[in-house]
């Protein structure tokens, strides 16, 4: 009878073990499931920049195994910890700027923002509400 109580009580710690186990390999997985976490956290998409400075420096992160990160389709550097920061010059009127990001299984997550160049003497425009 001690000998079986001792054997479902190692069963148990066995399953427990396992269960633990599983848990801790389905967490890890779901980064590999999830694909690339792509961020830009400037400029704000409809940003208006001033014409004395016409340029403007996309910065943010990406994540979760990636391998390539592309900005309008050129390369773009991604430090160690995922960070990048790349400035670009501005033509008049509206620029448009498309990051993704590419993780080694070929996902991608991608995040598009326009940036308004101003022209020398133009006032930014405030957003109107309907009636």
């Amino acid at each position: 009878m001690t000998s079986s109580r001792s054997r479902r009580a190692e069963l148990r710690i066995g399953l427990a073990i396992i269960g633990i186990f599983l848990l801790y390999a389905a967490w890890n997985a779901r980064q590999l499931l999830a694909g690339p976490e792509l961020v830009v956290e400037s400029p704000v998409d409809q940003a208006t920049v001033s014409a004395a400075e016409p340029v403007v420096t996309l910065t943010g992160f990406a994540r979760r195994g990636i391998s390539e990160l592309r900005v309008n389709g050129g390369r773009s550097f991604v430090d160690a910890d995922g960070r990048f920061s790349e400035t670009y010059a501005l033509l008049p009127g509206e620029n448009h700027f498309t990051v993704v990001a590419t993780d080694r299984f070929g996902r991608e997550a991608g995040v598009t923002r326009t940036v308004w160049l101003l022209s020398p003497g133009e006032a930014p425009v405030a957003a109107s509400s309907a009636s």
